[in-house]
């Protein structure tokens, strides 16, 4: 009997996702020298290596919910941002029989997997710099270009995103239900820290266009190479507001000096969208909610020792957004 990819170790489920990777590999035209994982969360990337020497980027969908229908409105997106030419971000590879997705059956994980190659991009992830200052301009400037290229772009038929304007995204609820692992009283915490951040995500749905938007902006997700910033991991993106969009990468950016120059690049492009006092806590503490939810669920070995840290520091935000 093959044992769930939940109950696995870390090393084991690497090695589990190195071998579905030599897998889907071989439905590429390409002969893989090195196969290696660089990042095993959310989803999980392997770097690749051939024989020829060139290098890309194997991302499989190991806790994403994502449908072929999103799917291919992510890659309709990314393809669309290559055409225009001013945001530098990677290009998924065809497989041999000309898909850009592609799919196999895990016995560990028990279900079939997607899977995309990228093309690979060069340069230091903005999170292992020393120096945020300048990229964090570019990255306030690169959200604006995608949020001004993000408002007439229309989806193809096929595609289909999921529209942020429930408070968790549209993911399974663990954080108010009776069936979830937490305490009463943290339910009946977030169930209320839930609703008046809801209210506030109504308010602005009702008077701002919703468009598609990145929605996972942060320094893992940003390259920077020779003084250029490329964005990747387009596997959130959805139909939402742009201040949303800028509350995630907020979140994640919390020393006063960087929030400073994450605005400080997208207001030299646009003005900030309309938003009112206690807007961003809102989001922020949205998003903290969003990732302990996401936590609760994941099939990724390392989160487990996440939990508790991370629901405790989540308790004591959402006390004092309350008390506010």
């Amino acid at each position: 009997m093959v044992q769930p990819f939940r109950e696995l170790s870390e090393d084991e489920q690497i090695k589990e996702l190195a071998t579905l990777a030599s897998v889907f590999l071989t439905k590429y035209d390409l002969t893989p020298k090195t196969v290696e994982m660089i990042n095993h969360g959310y989803n999980s990337t392997l770097g690749i290596v051939t024989e020829d020497g060139e290098k890309f980027a194997l991302r499989t969908n190991v806790n994403s919910p994502r449908s072929d229908a999103n799917l291919r409105a992510e890659i309709a997106w990314m393809r669309a941002l290559s055409a225009e030419g001013s945001i530098s971000l990677p290009r998924p590879v065809p497989a041999s029989n000309g898909d850009l997705i592609s799919y196999q059956w895990s016995d560990a994980i028990g279900r079939t997997m997607p899977a995309i190659l990228f093309s690979w991009l060069e340069g230091r992830e903005v999170n292992d710099l020393q120096e945020f200052g300048e990229p964090l301009v570019s990255a306030g400037r690169l959200m604006a270009d995608l949020h001004r290229l993000g408002r007439d772009f229309q989806l193809p038929q096929g595609a289909a995103l999921k529209t942020f304007d429930d408070v968790l995204w549209g993911f399974n609820d663990h954080l108010r239900t009776s069936e979830g692992p937490l305490r009463q009283e943290d339910r009946n915490l977030f169930t209320t820290a839930l609703s008046k951040i809801s209210d506030i995500v109504a308010r602005l749905y009702a008077s701002t266009p919703s468009q598609i938007i990145h929605a996972d902006i942060h320094g893992g997700n940003l390259m920077w190479h020779n003084k250029t910033l490329s964005v990747f991991d387009f596997d959130d993106c959805g139909i939402g507001l742009p201040i949303q969009d800028l509350g995630v990468s907020l979140y994640y950016f919390r020393e006063p000096e960087n929030r400073a120059n994450l605005l400080k690049g997208y207001t030299q492009v646009a003005d900030l969208p309309p938003h009112e006092d206690g807007d961003f806590e809102a989001l922020f503490l949205q998003r903290r909610l969003q990732l302990l939810n996401y936590l609760l669920e994941s099939e990724t070995a390392s989160h487990r020792d996440l939990i508790e840290p991370f629901l405790e520091t989540s308790r004591t935000e959402a006390t004092a957004f309350l008390q506010r």
